[in-house]
C-alpha cells in the first residue's frame, strides 16, 4: 500500500477534527439523510468509527487529491483482502464503492470547512447528535469522578456548553432555535 502501513493506520492518534468530521460530517449525516426526512423521533447512537475511516478523513482534511485517496482506498482494500481480514460492512462499502467514497470525501470536507450543504432538517438532526454526545460525555465524567449525577446547576451549564459546542462545530450551519 502506498507509504501507509496498517500498523500506522491503527496506531495513529487522530485529531478531534478528524474524529468529528467522520462522526458528524459523515456517519450522522448519512443517518440524517435517512431519518430526518421522515421526521423520525428516534436517533441511533453510533459506535465509534474505525481507524480506517479516520485515516481516510485525515487524507481528505490534509488536502490529498480525490484520485490519490481513491488509489489508497483500493490499495488498502486489496491489502485487507489478501490478509483475509474481516472488514466491517461500512468500511468495505466505502473502500470499493466509488460513489460512497466520493460522498465520504465531500461530507468530510464540508464538515471540516464548516460548509455543510445538507438540508435544514438534516443539520438539525446532526446538531442534536452533537449535543447528545456532549451531554452524555460530560455527565459521564461527573459520574466517574464524583460518583453522582450532575446537580441542577451543572445540568444547566452542560446544556449551555453543549449548544455552544454544537454551534462551534457547525458554525454557519447551526440552527438558532435551540
Amino acid at each position: 500500500m502506498p507509504h501507509y502501513t496498517l500498523d500506522e493506520i491503527e496506531n495513529t492518534q487522530y485529531t478531534d477534527e478528524v474524529k468529528y468530521a467522520v462522526r458528524y460530517g459523515y456517519q450522522y449525516r448519512r443517518e440524517a439523510e435517512e431519518y430526518a426526512e421522515r421526521n423520525a423521533n428516534f436517533h441511533h447512537s453510533l459506535p465509534e468509527a474505525t481507524t480506517i475511516l479516520y485515516w481516510l478523513a485525515n487524507l481528505v482534511i490534509s488536502g490529498v487529491a480525490y484520485d490519490l485517496i481513491k488509489k489508497y482506498a483500493k490499495a488498502l482494500w486489496e491489502k485487507l483482502m489478501s490478509m483475509k481480514t474481516r472488514i466491517p460492512d461500512d468500511v468495505n462499502t466505502l473502500l470499493i464503492d466509488e460513489d460512497e467514497l466520493k460522498k465520504f470525501v465531500v461530507y468530510v470536507k464540508e464538515f471540516s470547512s464548516k460548509e455543510v450543504s445538507a438540508k435544514d432538517e438534516q443539520i438539525k438532526y446532526i446538531r442534536e447528535e452533537i449535543i447528545a454526545d456532549y451531554i452524555g460525555e460530560t455527565a459521564g465524567e461527573i459520574w466517574t469522578d464524583k460518583k453522582r449525577l450532575p446537580s441542577h446547576e451543572e445540568w444547566l451549564k452542560i446544556y449551555k456548553d453543549a449548544n455552544v459546542f454544537a454551534n462551534d462545530l457547525l458554525e454557519n450551519n447551526s440552527n438558532d432555535d435551540n
